[in-house]
């Protein structure tokens, strides 16, 4: 009997990969090596960012961004209508969601603007109104209860020739995307999964720096003379992390510094480098010290 226990669960867990790889290869995720990793949908609509007049005149929608940060929220368990977002009791829930305050970061989506797609609903951040083409972030949250938040040129900056990964603005997002979907799972509790996995996606890191620090640590510009300016080798960045207990409040501030050490491993950095460094506070608060 427990053969066959062991069996069954062996071949629910196969199965459980093997929808997960079909979803992130029908997102764009699957493959590292790939020079479209991360662009679907929604993701090719952010914008990138130029420099000077070439920005300015950037016409949206034209060029795929080079380079994007985006989150994933996977249920283990999904299931393809487990989450009414046509309803009008999640619509208002969505609609006056308050963002959770976290240091030095500010509200992500206005709030209010919500848009039905295909797959669910839509916080759209559009570069221009008028058109609705360009995307500067989004964030999709899919009738399955899968969720994706997209983010564009606000999580890197051009400095001279360099390519700069803003730490700070990044794992900040993180953080406030881990406690939404917190939230969305509370709400509809009925459906709540045993376990989520969060995967976290940084496209075209290759040769790019990584700034936005935190206080205590030096940031990669040449003209400092304390410049530090460590490259990364990876063409893109994927970690996930599999929550066994789902995502519990008091264990996301561990679960985002759990994220933010490996993403600035990949900058061959062995500290998270958006935590004050301890040389300055020992309890190394997330971005810079609250004022005494």
């Amino acid at each position: 009997m427990s053969g066959y226990a062991d069996l069954l669960m062996f071949l629910r867990q196969q199965e459980a990969e093997l929808k997960l790889q079909r979803l992130l290869e029908a997102k764009g995720y699957a493959n590292l090596q790939n020079d479209d990793f991360s662009l679907n949908q929604w993701t090719s609509r952010l914008i990138s960012r130029r420099s000077g007049m070439q920005e300015e005149t950037q016409d949206p929608g034209i060029e795929l961004p080079d380079h994007l940060v985006s989150f994933l929220s996977i249920p283990s368990c999904w299931l393809e209508e487990c989450l009414d977002t046509n309803s009008e009791e999640f619509q208002l829930w969505l609609s006056g969601y308050k963002w959770r305050e976290v240091h030095a970061m500010n509200h992500p989506f206005p709030q209010g603007r919500i848009q039905a797609c295909s797959e669910g609903m839509l916080l759209p951040e559009w570069l221009d109104t008028s058109t609705k083409d360009g995307l500067e972030a989004f964030l999709l949250i899919r009738r399955d209860g899968i969720c994706e938040y997209g983010m564009g040129r606000n999580v890197y900056q051009r400095y001279e020739k360099d390519t700069i990964f803003q730490f700070i603005q990044i794992v900040g997002r993180l953080w406030q995307f881990l406690l939404f979907v917190k939230d969305l799972q509370e709400l509809n509790s009925q459906n709540k999964s045993p376990e989520t996995i969060i995967i976290v996606n940084l496209r075209g890191t290759e040769g790019t720096l990584i700034g936005n620090l935190a206080e205590g640590w030096n940031q990669p510009f040449y003209r400092s003379i304390d410049s530090y300016r460590p490259k990364c080798f990876d063409k893109h960045l994927q970690i996930q992390r599999k929550l066994s207990s789902g995502i519990l409040e008091n264990d996301i501030q561990d679960i985002v510094r759990w994220f933010a050490t490996r993403i600035d491993n990949a900058w061959g950095q062995f500290e998270p480098r958006c935590y004050v460094h301890k040389k300055f506070d020992e309890t190394q608060p997330f971005a810079f010290r609250k004022p005494k």
